[in-house]
Parts: structure tokens; C-alpha cells; sequence
């Protein structure tokens, strides 16, 4: 009688226990859950970030090229009518040349000009 009283009350011990590590193990998922979902949030918050930063890097690299493409492009404008200048008058050097108009006399004398102003600047 002793002996099935002492396996009866094992039996009830190891229910308990298995019931109390039951609701442990439950409690221990629990918290493991909202740790994993903080993380995923934290994750979320950091990807936007890099988005936004992203974003702007990109902005930023967008007005810096915008800022440098104008002056250049100004610039090789100027220098391919130089050169297209430098062309006509190499192509004028070559032989005699009736001016078509007004506008080609008006140009060739402000260049004739600006040509005796930098000699008289020396």
C-alpha cells in the first residue's frame, strides 16, 4: 500500500513538473517571440534609414553633377567656338572671302577690335 501511494504521488510530482516546465518552455517562447519581433522591427527601422540616407546621397550626387555638368558644358561651348573661329579664320588666311552680310562684317571688325585693344594693352 505504501509503494502504490509513493507511485501514485511520483505520478503527481511528475505531472506537476512536466506541467510547470510546460508552462516555462510557453513563457521562454513567449519572450523569445517578442525578442524576435523587437529585432525584426529594429531590422525595419534600420533598412528605412539606409533607404532615406540612401536617398539623399543620391540628391546630394545629383545637384554636385548638375552643378559641374553646367559650367563645363558653358565651357566647351566656348571652346568649340573657338575652335570654329580659329577654323574660319585660318579658312579667311587661305584666300580672299566676300562677307556674307552685316553680322560677318559687324563680327570680323569687334574681332579686329578686341585683337588692337589686347596689342595696345602691351
Amino acid at each position: 500500500m505504501k509503494v502504490e501511494q509513493l507511485k501514485a504521488e511520483l505520478v503527481v510530482f511528475k505531472g506537476l513538473m512536466s506541467n510547470n516546465l510546460s508552462e516555462l518552455d510557453t513563457k521562454i517562447q513567449e519572450k523569445a517571440m517578442k525578442v524576435d519581433m523587437d529585432i525584426c522591427r529594429r531590422i525595419d527601422i534600420t533598412a528605412k534609414l539606409c533607404d532615406v540616407a540612401q536617398q539623399r546621397n543620391c540628391e546630394d550626387m545629383i545637384k554636385m553633377f548638375q552643378k559641374k555638368l553646367v559650367p563645363s558644358m558653358g565651357g566647351r561651348k566656348r571652346e568649340r567656338k573657338a575652335a570654329i573661329e580659329e577654323d574660319t579664320s585660318l579658312s579667311e588666311s587661305d584666300g580672299p572671302r566676300q562677307p556674307d552680310g552685316d553680322e560677318e562684317e559687324s563680327t570680323a571688325l569687334s574681332i579686329n577690335e578686341e585683337m588692337q585693344r589686347m596689342l595696345n594693352q602691351l
